[in-house]
């Protein structure tokens, strides 16, 4: 599943006629080799990063690249040595929203 789902959401997005562009964040935000030689980040780039700092510490297999070398970073301006959360009031906007979301 891992594996597929991206092909398979192209696929979906494809038939719904989706835009292109949401249609190229399905197919390539796991693609960390990705460079479009723009310095200018799209929105494969965002999805990219929050995709990574959302399994940052666990034992996912992206974990063991080495994120400095993963362009979206540089091109949102984010250290990938940072953790996204431990930005100051992030952590508690996020916790925020969770309380609100749980039922």
């Amino acid at each position: 599943l891992e594996k597929a789902h991206p092909h398979v959401g192209k696929i979906i997005m494809e038939t719904w006629n989706f835009p292109g562009e949401l249609k190229l964040v399905v197919s390539e935000y796991l693609n960390f080799g990705r460079d479009t030689g723009d310095s200018k980040a799209d929105l494969v780039d965002i999805a990219q990063v929050a995709f990574l700092q959302s399994i940052a510490r666990t034992d996912h297999p992206a974990c063991r690249l080495d994120w400095t070398q993963i362009k979206s970073f540089s091109k949102l301006g984010i250290d990938p040595e940072i953790d996204v959360l431990e930005i100051e009031g992030v952590s508690d906007e996020v916790s925020a929203a969770q309380q609100m979301m749980s039922f």
